[in-house]
């Protein structure tokens, strides 16, 4: 098993600083293969299979207060 979690920033093309905050837990087999895992990433969280195979993902809402408007989805269709 490798665990860990790492925090950094840098500076977006707008000038703006964005921290990234990345927490992950990677399981592996006697030979060193890789054979799953959770990984962490802003609130983010994404299943991994084996080889790093992603898989589903889940968003952590809490405190989110961005809406979206009809003028910014470009009559794109979304299920809550």
């Amino acid at each position: 098993m490798r665990q860990g979690e790492d925090n950094f920033s840098f500076t977006d093309r707008d000038g703006n600083t964005v921290t990234e905050c990345i927490a992950f837990t990677h399981y592996y087999d006697g030979s060193g293969n890789h054979i799953g895992g959770v990984e962490t990433r802003n609130g983010e969280t994404t299943i991994f299979g084996e080889d790093y195979t992603p898989g589903a993902k889940s968003r952590d809402l809490t405190g989110v207060t961005d809406t979206i408007n009809s003028a910014e989805t470009y009559g794109l269709a979304f299920e809550f």
